[in-house]
């Protein structure tokens, strides 16, 4: 939400409940949220009005209102941001969830792109059974009005060219205080020079420059996104893993920080530069199975709260990553979770 707009927000029900209706636990409870907010008494007139000034504001007045609308069922409420309505139910369908969550990504300014690689055309890419999962959960959290809020695009199994256009505009056009998650799950291979690059469907490994993803093009389109709250997260293994024999293709570091360096980012990964990004117990397996220990102990942070440490009603990345590096190293030792915090 960006500075100073205004939001309305108006109950009704099937039985006309209106100005007559003498329920006064939403306007406390959106005078607790939007503090120093100027509000009318919804008992006497219907309609509440508040000015916003920060998205986490927003927010929490959704996740009242939601609360409120679960005791109340035969109610609905309508919030009204620059224009732009929203109807909340107290029992939301399928539908209405993807439209709310529509909704807060356009008005929170929280957009995440998740991109998921687990079938590949090359021989020396085995493929992987982990990716589809992180995508629809970590997709499902971060799209939850409840959780995230965020508006959500979800790529898998995608060429090459498509990921690069997708992650060019992802970063294009963006304002200083949009939140962008960028998430990578699936192969990261390094060629002879030993620079990352992210392996899609149609990856040769004979010619990565070509026809994966090259980490320094997605570091250039996030040096030059207007946005100062990037969010990185790479669940992929450094060194390439190529079936169950985990043979290496390329050793030393990639320089993450070097790489992705800039003011308002952060990163985190799965994996140091000289270990594997365990999917269950084994680094590739073609056979249906969880979600990677990384991305499940980022997914279950979020979604119980439990990341939450400080229970403060926010999960803030240092408590994330602790969360997720406690997590995984309790289910895989040799696997440790890596972070930088750049401003």
């Amino acid at each position: 939400m960006r500075m100073g707009p205004t939001t309305s927000a108006s109950t009704s029900s099937p039985r006309s409940c209106g100005p007559s209706c003498r329920s006064s636990w939403p306007c406390r409870a959106f005078r607790e949220t939007a503090e120093g907010a100027k509000a009318v008494d919804l008992a006497e007139l219907g309609t509440l009005l508040t000015t916003i000034s920060q998205s986490t504001v927003l927010a929490a007045l959704i996740n009242a209102v939601s609360s409120w609308l679960g005791q109340r069922r035969e109610r609905s409420v309508t919030i009204e941001a620059d224009g732009d309505p929203l109807e909340l139910t107290g029992a939301p369908t399928a539908d209405e969830l993807a439209q709310r969550s529509e909704w807060l990504g356009r008005h929170l300014h929280r957009y995440a792109l998740i991109i998921a690689g687990y079938e590949f055309t090359d021989p020396g890419l085995s493929a992987l059974r982990a990716p589809a999962h992180d995508a629809a959960r970590l997709g499902e959290v971060l799209a939850d009005p409840r959780i995230g809020g965020f508006h959500v695009r979800t790529m898998i199994n995608s060429s090459a060219a498509e990921v690069n256009e997708a992650v060019e505009d992802f970063f294009a056009d963006r304002e200083p205080d949009d939140l962008l998650v960028l998430h990578f799950s699936g192969h990261g291979v390094k060629d002879e020079a030993g620079e990352l690059h992210f392996a899609t469907s149609g990856t040769k490994l004979s010619r990565l420059a070509g026809t994966a993803v090259a980490a320094d093009f997605v570091a250039r389109r996030m040096n030059r996104s207007r946005s100062r709250r990037i969010v990185l997260l790479l669940d992929c293994c450094y060194s390439g893993a190529f079936g169950r024999g985990m043979v290496a293709r390329a050793g030393g570091s990639v320089g993450l920080e070097e790489q992705f360096g800039g003011s308002g980012r952060a990163v985190i990964t799965a994996s140091s530069a000289m270990e594997y990004a365990f999917e269950g117990a084994s680094v590739a397996d073609s056979s249906e199975g969880e979600p990677s220990v990384f991305t499940s102990a980022l997914v279950e942070g979020l979604e119980s709260g439990e990341a939450d440490r400080d229970q403060d009603g926010h999960v803030g990345l240092d408590e994330l990553y602790d969360y997720v590096y406690d997590r995984v190293r309790s289910v895989t030792p040799h696997q440790t979770p890596g972070k930088w915090m750049l401003d």
